[in-house]
């Protein structure tokens, strides 16, 4: 029917007279298993119902649409993380972690967003170990890294655990060297701005995590990625060259090792004219 989109106009307006009448709707438009009624349900969990703390019952049928098929339903929903009561926060955030990332770009920039320190439900440091390692995992699978809050994530967390953000960049490109037919996957941004930066520099760790970039960009693979991306990683990882970045890579231009020597001018290969 031509009227079905707008079924979530209609459980909205039902649930602010009568929540169970709503939740009966709701529940019975699931159980067709029709694609764009369901979509209705999203949308009026997610913003018809948005006023509303959500009920015990109605989180049920946000942690089932959160593991929908239905890219676009996932998307609609993580908004409705924001409706769970407060002492339901951890619930929420299983919650959103639950959602598939991987397969969309559009998807983890959606997620992420939710760890605006302005506009998000959840900070960096609300994740347990494990459920940063199932982020950092789904990261490396996610076609694009290249949006504003996916790089956002990334330069808070690269402050608070840089060995593991870097270890995720280091993964997408090792993942783009065993996928070499892969379409459409980008293992590294273009570039960001400066309030996205990665912001090693500003750790104890930064001098080490070069030198990892560096050895790690320099073994040889027989092939043209881990060269090539390297280039870009070790750029992105010294904030744009710097004093620390020169004295790293001197250690191999003094070297009497030849190789040692070529790898670090490959490196040193996207810094400004004038940085050496």
């Amino acid at each position: 029917s031509p009227l079905a989109g707008w079924f979530g106009v209609v459980i909205s307006m039902t649930a602010k007279h009568d929540r169970e009448a709503a939740l009966k709707l709701m529940q019975d438009a699931l159980g067709t298993e029709d694609k764009l009624l369901t979509s209705c349900v999203a949308w009026a969990l997610t913003w018809g119902l948005n006023s509303y703390e959500a009920t015990p019952a109605e989180i049920k049928i946000i942690e089932n649409l959160a593991n929908s098929n239905d890219l676009g339903v996932r998307r609609m929903i993580v908004r409705a993380v924001k409706r769970f009561p407060k002492e339901r926060k951890s619930a929420a955030l299983d919650t959103l972690l639950s959602i598939d990332i991987t397969d969309s770009k559009e998807e983890a920039e959606e997620v992420l967003s939710e760890f605006d320190e302005k506009y998000g439900t959840f900070r960096i440091e609300d994740l347990t170990h494990e459920q940063r390692q199932k982020v950092f995992s789904d990261l490396v699978m996610v076609p694009s890294i290249n949006d504003y809050h996916i790089s956002l994530f990334l330069s808070k967390i690269s402050l608070i655990h840089p060995s593991e953000t870097l270890r995720i960049l280091m993964d997408r490109v090792e993942y783009r060297e065993a996928h070499p037919d892969k379409q459409g996957y980008d293992p590294l941004p273009h570039s960001w701005r400066e309030s996205e930066a990665l912001r090693f520099y500003q750790t104890n760790e930064y001098e080490q995590r070069l030198r990892t970039v560096r050895g790690w960009a320099s073994q040889p693979t027989g092939g043209w990625v881990r060269s090539h991306y390297g280039i870009s990683l070790f750029k992105l990882v010294s904030a744009g060259f710097n004093k620390t970045t020169l004295k790293v890579l001197e250690e191999w231009i003094m070297s009497a090792d030849r190789n040692d020597i070529e790898n670090a001018a490959s490196l040193l290969s996207e810094a400004e004219q004038t940085f050496v």
